[in-house]
């Protein structure tokens, strides 16, 4: 079945006999066929076509044929023209592919989208070609986007192939490929391919062979998969060589890039992003040149060589995430490549026969403990003045232990001995920013003092860990908790004023008292507030209970992060006065803080928490007073707490327990002042003084990474401090009172800066 047919074979409907043919404008054809030995959309033979528009062609195939295209064009001067012409063919086939009945191998069958042979051409703006087969395919099927054997083809605009072939019966010998070019020269603009197999023996998805030269100018993707063990991204054989002058995308190949015997070249160099997923493999003196030199740009794979040659350059933050054992024959790098041998589990080796570069860096798995387990890198010759950077995964990452003593573990062997190594702090978002020590082999010592090795090795012999920039964040957060509920502890004065202003007797009140501040410490920096609202009734001239609501807010900094803090609670107390000046308070307080963590270090991350705590305050104080008015008040005063344990995630996975704290600090303070009586507003002022301890121990954390780092530490809130201030009382008049106070604290881990309280309560 032809669709358009011309050639040295005279036909009857649309055939022409050797001629050429002009398509004027648009042309569609649709073929639909039914167990026919040969369909071809466009069928030339020494005829050429001159399109005038852009000519889509459809085909729907079922039962057995021998050969199916959408286009042949056959020998010289089949020739097909359309520069500014869009080429769209598209197959759907169901059936059985069977020998041929008339050529020498008689075992071929075929199915291509678009093929030219023998010394045809073809020149198209853009292609298309989408295939879809499903049946039984003969041993030596192959099938085929865009071929072009012994003829020339250029593609200016886009080209796109996607191929899905499921064979039904065995893969054998069959073949699929996106592009495949036999001793031909084809020119494309952007390209993508996608060649899905299943039970086809060999799949590529573009394959230079036989002295054929293909030069893409544009973006190359190419994605293959399929169930076979040979299965290509790019590919290049017998002398075949390809040329990419833009970015290129292997996905799905076991093989990304192979290049097989004499002259066969495969060169991605030029500009652009490289994302290579596959292997990489150089035979028989086949070439592989690649370039990886930006940040956008990887290789996920091995690099094997079998008498073959591959240069690679890893570059200006680009990454080689090396899966396996690899070797290279030239390896340039510099400008923060990294060579990433943690990509796989299994401790790997890299080889290099010449080395260049500055400021690459190699990220290497290490057991520095065991002295002898970890990735390993040699080099035959190294440039003058070449050096690298070595990042290393401790085991001691995932233990969580320290290694201790003299330890010596070789990563690197330069035969030359031109190469120099230092180490590089690493930090890719766990919990750790680890630096390693490597020594030159002849400067690394054992126990007794003597060189462990010569000049071409470089030994790591020593692991500095501290803690990331991200993790900070994660572990002065409960800090400030700590530091918020200690800070909050309130005295009487604090909290009420100076009851002896008020009338104790069968009375009720309701206050407010508002306090802000600041304060400091141990990585912390932080503005606070709150506001308490409490009503109390006082029993009698001695008695007084009540209750009160707070709410309150802080905004904490640290190094390289912050958080917001909002705490809500709630208490009870009872005061009560005794002869002589004594007087007895006791509050119980229970209470919750939200808060809403980011850290903005390499790796920012963020995370949302609620923890709890409640705490029983117990202060004793006696005011002794001298007829003009002075008073003095030593106050002593215990707080029992408990903040409870917490469990969070944070938003890339990392997980925090922070262990339940139960606190005992202690206060004995004295107050210094004047009251005076006189006058319808009465009033008093003082200066005050306190010492405070944190008797309550250590407070236990458990922080792990997704990547497998963890850190145990314990956080001692034991602590020693002051305070001082001033402050006073007013009686405004009739049932309202007044009462404010300033203080700050030095000595201790956190320090408030300053805070002010101002309080009113009125009776009725």
């Amino acid at each position: 079945m032809y669709g358009v047919y011309a050639g040295h074979y005279t036909n009857t409907g649309s055939s022409v006999d050797g001629t050429d043919i002009t398509f004027k404008g648009n042309v569609q054809e649709n073929l639909v066929a039914s167990d026919s030995y040969q369909i071809f959309g466009n069928y030339f033979n020494a005829s050429s076509l001159h399109l005038g528009g852009n000519e889509d062609i459809s085909i729907e195939a079922n039962g057995k044929f021998n050969h199916i295209s959408g286009v042949y064009m056959l020998n010289s001067g089949a020739d097909l023209y359309g520069q500014d012409s869009h080429v769209s063919v598209t197959m759907n086939i169901h059936g059985e592919s069977r020998p041929g009945l008339y050529y020498e191998q008689q075992n071929n069958s075929y199915i291509d989208g678009i093929d030219l042979e023998n010394q045809a051409s073809a020149t198209l703006n853009d292609v298309s070609v989408r295939m879809g087969y499903e049946g039984n395919l003969a041993d030596t099927t192959k099938i085929k986007g865009i071929s072009a054997v012994s003829s020339q083809v250029q593609i200016n605009g886009n080209t796109e192939v996607d191929l899905k072939a499921e064979n039904t019966g065995e893969a054998g010998e069959n073949k699929l490929f996106g592009i495949y070019n036999h001793e031909g020269t084809l020119t494309a603009g952007d390209v993508h391919v996608k060649a899905e197999g299943k039970n086809i023996g060999i799949i590529s998805g573009i394959k230079t062979t036989e002295n054929g030269s293909t030069d893409i100018e544009g973006n190359t993707e190419v994605s293959v998969s399929g169930n076979t063990d040979d299965c290509t991204g790019i590919m290049s054989t017998q002398g075949g060589q390809a040329v990419f002058h833009k970015g290129v995308t292997v996905q799905g190949a076991k093989t990304a890039i192979e290049s097989d015997n004499e002259n066969s070249l495969i060169d991605i160099t030029s500009d652009g992003t490289k994302v290579i997923e596959g292997n990489l493999l150089s035979t028989d003196s086949g070439i592989i040149r690649l370039s990886l030199h930006d940040s956008t740009s990887s290789l996920t794979g091995v690099s094997t060589v079998q008498n073959g040659e591959t240069d690679l350059t890893v570059s200006d933050r680009s990454m080689w995430n090396m899966t396996g054992d690899s070797e290279v024959t030239s390896l340039e790098h510099s400008r923060g490549g990294v060579i990433n041998m943690n990509a796989s589990p299994a401790y790997e080796t890299l080889h290099a026969g010449s080395y260049t570069g500055n400021g690459g860096i190699f990220l290497m798995k290490t057991d520095l403990d065991s002295e002898k387990d970890g990735d390993k890198v040699t080099i035959d010759s190294a440039a003058d003045d070449s050096s690298g950077l070595i990042m290393v995964k401790d085991s001691s990452l995932y233990t969580g232990k320290e290694v201790k003593g003299i330890r010596n573990l070789l990563l690197v062997t330069d035969a030359s001995g031109k190469a120099r190594f230092e180490g590089k702090d690493l930090d890719q978002g766990g919990l750790w920013d680890m630096t390693p020590v490597i020594k030159r082999g002849d400067e690394a010592l054992d126990a007794e003092g003597n060189a462990v090795g010569d000049h071409t090795e470089w030994y790591l012999t020593k692991v500095e860990k501290k803690v990331n920039k991200d993790t900070i964040p994660l572990i002065k957060a409960p800090d400030n908790s700590y530091a918020l509920y200690r800070l909050d502890i309130d005295s009487l004065r604090k909290r009420m004023g100076d009851f002896r202003f008020r009338n104790l007797k069968d009375t009720s009140g309701i206050w407010g008292r508002d306090f802000h501040g600041s304060y400091d410490g141990q990585g912390i920096n932080s503005k606070y507030n709150g506001f308490q609202l409490g009503y109390d009734y006082a029993a009698n001239e001695k008695s007084v209970y009540g209750f009160f609501a707070e709410r309150n807010i802080s905004s904490p900094k640290y190094s390289y992060g912050s958080s917001e803090n909002h705490g809500l609670s709630a208490g009870v107390y009872g005061t009560w006065f005794g002869d002589s000046g004594v007087y007895t308070d006791v509050v119980a307080k229970w209470g919750r803080d939200d808060t809403e963590l980011k850290s903005w270090g390499n790796y920012p991350d963020q995370a949302d928490y609620r923890t709890h705590n409640e705490s029983l305050s117990v202060e004793f104080g006696k005011t002794f007073t001298k007829d003009n008015g002075l008073f003095l008040e030593p106050e002593a005063q215990m707080v029992f707490g408990h903040l409870g344990s917490k469990d969070y995630t944070t938003r890339r996975g990392k997980t925090v327990h922070m262990g339940g704290y139960d606190s005992a600090i202690g206060r004995l303070g004295i107050l210094f002042g004047k009251r005076v009586t006189e006058g319808e507003h009465p009033y008093d002022y003082y200066l005050k003084f306190s010492v405070l301890h944190e008797f309550g121990g250590s407070r236990s954390f458990h922080l792990a990474a997704l990547d497998g780092e963890t850190m145990d530490y314990s956080e001692d809130y034991q602590d020693t401090w002051e305070e001082a201030g001033f402050g006073g009382s007013w009686h405004v008049g009739g049932n309202t009172n007044l009462y404010a106070d300033v203080e700050r604290s030095f000595g201790g881990n956190w320090n408030k800066k300053w805070q002010w309280n101002i309080g009113v309560n009125w009776q009725f």
